[in-house]
């Protein structure tokens, strides 16, 4: 890997996190009312950042070469967060 390649890939990775990190916290600011996510500019950016992160998916599974082994990790941790999620809404209906 050449410096050019190794400073782009270092860009990616920045910015793939900040996004996640930007995600997480309108996750945490619509859970505690400080935002509505479901209102603009906030589902724009939503929108965005699940476009963003979909073609990223859908770039990295064409061009992986072991397509099976990146869907079980990514059907796994799935299954995961929608066991988060489904923990969380019901600890927000017992409350």
């Amino acid at each position: 890997m050449n410096f050019k390649t190794k400073q782009l890939s270092l860009l990616y990775e920045w910015l793939m996190s900040i996004l996640a990190i930007i995600s997480i916290l309108m996750i945490v600011l619509d859970y505690a009312k400080m935002i509505s996510i479901n209102k603009d500019p906030y589902m724009m950016v939503d929108n965005l950042i699940l476009i963003l992160f979909t073609i990223d998916y859908l770039i990295r599974l064409i061009l992986s070469v072991n397509k099976s082994n990146l869907l079980n990790l990514t059907f796994s941790t799935s299954y995961r967060l929608f066991q988060l999620r489904d923990f969380l809404h019901f600890s927000e209906l017992h409350d």
